[in-house]
């Protein structure tokens, strides 16, 4: 659940927290419950259950808001033109673009390039279709900033009711996070990492499969400023690297990179300095962004 907070209160949930049994819209215990009920619920209830109950309605909810910020952040380039999908234009949803596609190509409605992706995948398998979720299907690059997050969104609220166990809901979690993190929604990224962590723990994951969760949590630790943090869960992944593929693994060269640069990232900051590291920063790498189904790279 993405939904991490009790409704009433806001404190942390654990993820068999207690809900309505109507709209499944979940509390820290039976007081917040009662709390939440006197300070309205009862009105909204229904609204929520025909939405697909707490969750899918908060991420069906987020997703049109993603949408409205994509569609108008693209405006200005957008005008005029049509969905290379439907091939309708953007009278009733917007167009947006965001990829690496010139003149007029490109242009789509998010809502078309979210059935795209998911056709994708039920035609090829995860393996190949889940790129269609990020990346463009003319140009074939990489989605950015808000139309990232708008996928990231239309992603989850795509395969949040399926089994934890499933595979497109992993991967959409981390669609998810990627996407927030395109738009510097920093804590909310923090908060979907974390809450995906800890189901892998909960499924008993393979630990290479959660050593590339915890490398996200890890990038996203330190663009928080929380170096600390960030420096103890590389540190976990490299050692479990190195006892797990051996030394000179790629998996393990690419967990020492990470390593090291957060301890850099830390001295640097103790000592206040500005100047440039020596050696250049590895980007961060596409394997986030790859179903668990595929092989996938460590985080970079």
């Amino acid at each position: 659940m993405i939904l991490t907070n009790c409704a009433a209160c806001a404190a942390p949930l654990a993820h068999d927290a207690p809900g309505c049994a109507r709209c499944l819209t979940r509390y820290l215990d039976r007081t917040c419950q009662m709390d939440h009920i006197r300070r309205g619920h009862e009105q909204i209830c229904d609204e929520i259950r025909r939405g697909g109950g707490g969750e899918q309605y908060h991420a069906e909810k987020k997703y049109k808001e993603a949408v409205a910020v994509a569609v108008e952040k693209c405006a200005a380039d957008t005008a005029g033109q049509t969905c290379y999908i439907c091939l309708e234009d953007g009278s009733e949803e917007g167009l947006v673009r965001m990829c690496a596609c010139r003149g007029a190509a490109g242009f789509a409605h998010i809502s078309c390039l979210a059935r795209q992706a998911e056709v994708a995948v039920e035609r090829v398998g995860q393996g190949r279709g889940w790129g269609r979720w990020y990346t463009c299907g003319l140009c074939e690059q990489v989605y950015h900033g808000v139309v990232e997050c708008a996928l990231g969104w239309a992603c989850w609220k795509t395969y949040l009711g399926r089994p934890e166990t499933d595979d497109p809901r992993l991967d959409a979690m981390t669609q998810l996070g990627n996407g927030l993190l395109a738009v510097n929604r920093l804590e909310e990224a923090l908060s979907v990492r974390e809450a995906q962590l800890s189901m892998l723990r909960r499924l008993g994951v393979p630990e290479k499969e959660m050593l590339v969760s915890m490398g996200n949590l890890a990038i996203t630790y330190s663009k928080l400023g929380r170096g600390g943090e960030a420096l103890r869960v590389n540190r976990d992944v490299y050692f479990a690297r190195v006892r797990l593929d051996g030394e000179e693994n790629e998996m393990t060269m690419h967990a020492a990179t990470n390593y090291a640069w957060t301890l850099q990232e830390i001295v640097s900051s103790i000592c206040k300095t500005r100047e440039p590291p020596s050696a250049p920063r590895l980007s961060v790498p596409c394997e986030t962004r790859e179903p668990r189904s595929a092989p996938r790279r460590d985080s970079v």
